[in-house]
């Protein structure tokens, strides 16, 4: 059955406490190999929101009936974050806000994960993203890392041409119910400040490259 009460949005300030919610149940769900994700507290997720993902990045959010349950962030066509809320995940908000920002930037996207987060690789593998380099995540947390890239005339194109016509059919159906339209993209991100909030030894926290969930 579709579910056409579901839509991505630009982030609103309203929306700050739900964001942090979705960020905090999700990191602590999915990386119990990570022990700086599992003792963050849901205040301190909230001043790192306010300091460096606000500052530094456009962001939107995935809503079901109105309550907000995943949410991307953007410097440019790099995905600094994607999360989505544990009640939520094998549902389809991962593909949707993937095939959301590949409509944004279709000439491609860049990210990075742990080398441990299978299920996630797994997930950006299907969409059509390679696997560019193995490293390590900036301290604090130096764990294993893998960026991986997307461009267009990669394996799975036709995979995610389909999820837009799906997409494009649930938009329909949305119309069809007088729900309202996606909204356009915001204006590039603003320039990001280097003094905002640091950890141990005067590292940032979290670091620079921040890991992103595509739960389902």
């Amino acid at each position: 059955m579709t579910r056409v009460n579901v839509s991505i949005r630009p982030f609103q300030n309203q929306d700050e406490s739900a964001v942090v919610g979705v960020w905090h149940r999700s990191g602590k769900a999915a990386y119990a190999f990570l022990p700086l994700s599992q003792t963050l507290t849901l205040d301190h997720a909230g001043k790192i929101f306010q300091e460096v993902i606000r500052i530094q990045c456009n962001i939107w959010v995935g809503t079901l009936d109105d309550q907000v349950v995943a949410y991307l962030a953007m410097k440019g066509s790099y995905i600094d974050r994607m999360y989505v809320d544990p009640s939520e995940w094998r549902k389809g908000w991962g593909t949707r806000l993937i095939v959301f920002a590949k409509s944004l930037f279709p000439d491609g996207l860049e990210l990075h994960t742990h080398q441990e987060n299978h299920a996630a690789r797994r997930f950006y593998e299907k969409h059509g993203f390679n696997a560019v380099k193995f490293g390590t995540s900036p301290p604090p947390e130096s764990a294993p890392d893998v960026e991986y890239h997307w461009r267009p005339d990669n394996k799975a194109l036709q995979t995610d041409r389909a999820s837009q016509l799906s997409l494009r059919s649930s938009a329909a159906a949305e119309r069809q119910a007088v729900l309202p339209a996606p909204p356009r993209m915001r204006s590039a991100a603003p320039e990001e400040r280097a003094d905002l909030l640091r950890g141990p030894a005067g590292r940032p926290w979290p670091p620079t490259r921040p890991r992103s969930r595509s739960a389902r």
